[in-house]
């Protein structure tokens, strides 16, 4: 019966027409609770969220029938997840806690998995790896390679949140080898996806694109529909290197497609970041308030945070000005006691909006990101850095926090491996060389090699002054093939 559970991930069509079988013909409770929880597998993963739910009620009650403890916990586990996909956090979490504490053994470690996963989709991160630790160790990886490799995916996911990113790589690549060896085809593109993830908290947009663009393939290949949860992350890697169309239609294209209510408010969410960046600012924010009350009813203050986000920049691009700095100032210090990604740009926009005073502390708090690794989120905190020096009348330093940040932007730039992508990048660094500009005028030789500075910006090329020996031998190597093949 257990299999019957792996078809339902791993093989959908199969495990329906297995579990509708078992329904006509079983005598007893306990095979009827693996078939319901089998269709509801089936159904929630196809996006049909209220028959999945009726089909695990029944499963608790098949389950509860037959008095096996540990069979109605494992049931219990998928309801309690189920349930918080669908919006409905607080029973959902009340049936995962049940489910851990009637269980034992290896059932109470897969159900602390389902529950880790819940929190991390509420953004409790920290809680989430606690959970996932215990359930690791739970586990038998020899015993149970299946799970073993699922938890270690999950944890992945959850560790690459916190930033802690060579671990979860690692975790991934173990994970990928015991789904490949079971044959767990579905379960790989879950892996596929969260590579991707590892890529784009390195900065490396052309390789996160690569590795979401083959889990998109093998998705509809495999289940014959695009994937929710791949392409929120796959729409942020296109925004992140200006493919704003892109975005926009992979997002939409998604949205057509029946889902979890929770999977919904966050692809929402993205389309609304996604029209943002494509000047959509009054669509944008009917977006984001219709996700705000959403995210608010589901418990999920991480999601409500960047929905509060976008609608504060939504309502600055439409100079909707009233009750706006205040708006902006509370979510920017949200964000930055969270030291989210975020956190640098939401500061920024609130200095920008803020009085004197607090416009300096705000673009302090912002610099205090000079050191991310993504070199976008760097660029953002050296520009609020140069917009402090300059409101404060300091020039000293002022081009060499510019310069900072144009190296951050040229680094993202050099990780891409399309000129037209680069170009595109380069858009994030025309506030400092404005700037940079106006100071450099003073002074014949500071203003030449701004110049050059600029026009290198500009054309997307690499400045004359640069150093080339940072340039790695192969990728110059690349870039002259692509030359010859032009």
């Amino acid at each position: 019966m257990q299999d019957l559970l792996e078809l339902a991930f791993d093989a959908p069509d199969v495990a329906r027409h297995k579990a509708l079988a078992i329904l006509e013909q079983a005598e007893d409770s306990r095979s009827r609770s693996f078939a319901h929880q089998a269709l509801g597998i089936v159904h929630r993963e196809a996006g049909d969220v209220d028959a999945a739910l009726a089909c695990l009620w029944a499963g608790v009650r098949e389950a509860s029938a037959s008095a096996d403890v540990e069979r109605t916990s494992d049931v219990r586990a998928t309801l309690g997840g189920t349930l918080v996909l669908a919006g409905q956090t607080g029973p959902g979490l009340d049936q995962l806690e049940q489910a851990v504490r009637q269980a034992s053994g290896t059932v109470e470690a897969t159900a602390r998995m389902r529950m880790a996963f819940a929190l991390n989709f509420l953004g409790r991160s920290a809680d989430a790896r606690s959970a996932m630790l215990t359930a690791l160790a739970a586990i038998d990886a020899v015993t149970d390679p299946i799970w073993y490799a699922r938890t270690l995916n999950n944890l992945a996911w959850v560790e690459l949140r916190l930033g802690l990113v060579d671990v979860a790589e690692s975790r991934l690549e173990t994970a990928e080898k015991v789904f490949r060896s079971e044959g767990a085809v579905l379960e790989v593109l879950d892996v596929l996806a969260n590579r991707g993830d590892i890529a784009e908290a390195r900065g490396d947009y052309p390789a996160a694109l690569g590795w979401y663009a083959a889990a998109g393939a093998a998705a509809m290949e495999t289940v014959g529909r695009p994937r929710p949860e791949l392409a929120e992350v796959w729409a942020a890697a296109y925004l992140a290197v200006g493919l704003v169309p892109e975005a926009v239609a992979l997002l939409e294209e998604v949205l057509a497609h029946p889902m979890a209510a929770g999977r919904q408010v966050d692809l929402r969410l993205a389309l609304a970041t996604a029209l943002l960046t494509a000047g959509e600012a009054a669509a944008a924010l009917q977006q984001a308030r219709t996700v705000q009350q959403a995210l608010g009813q589901q418990g999920r203050d991480w999601g409500r945070l960047r929905a509060d986000l976008v609608a504060v920049r939504a309502r600055e691009a439409l100079r909707d000005h009233q009750g706006l700095a205040a708006a902006a100032d509370e979510v920017a210090r949200a964000l930055h006691e969270r030291r989210a990604e975020e956190a640098a740009l939401a500061l920024l926009l609130a200095g920008r909006l803020g009085e004197q005073e607090k416009r300096l502390a705000r673009w302090g708090d912002a610099a205090s990101y000079r050191a991310h690794p993504n070199g976008l989120v760097r660029a953002s905190a050296w520009t609020a850095c140069v917009l402090a020096r300059e409101q404060d009348g300091r020039r000293s330093g002022l081009l060499r926090a510019a310069s900072a940040g144009l190296d951050a932007i040229d680094e993202h730039r050099r990780l891409m491996g399309s000129s037209e992508l680069r170009a595109l990048a380069t858009t994030h660094g025309r506030e400092l060389t404005e700037i940079a500009l106006r100071h450099a005028a003073h002074d014949p030789r500071t203003l030449l090699r701004w110049s050059e500075r600029t026009r290198a910006t500009a054309l997307a090329q690499p400045p004359a002054t640069s150093d080339a020996a940072t340039i790695p031998a192969s990728l110059a190597a690349l870039r002259d093939n692509g030359r010859r093949l032009a």
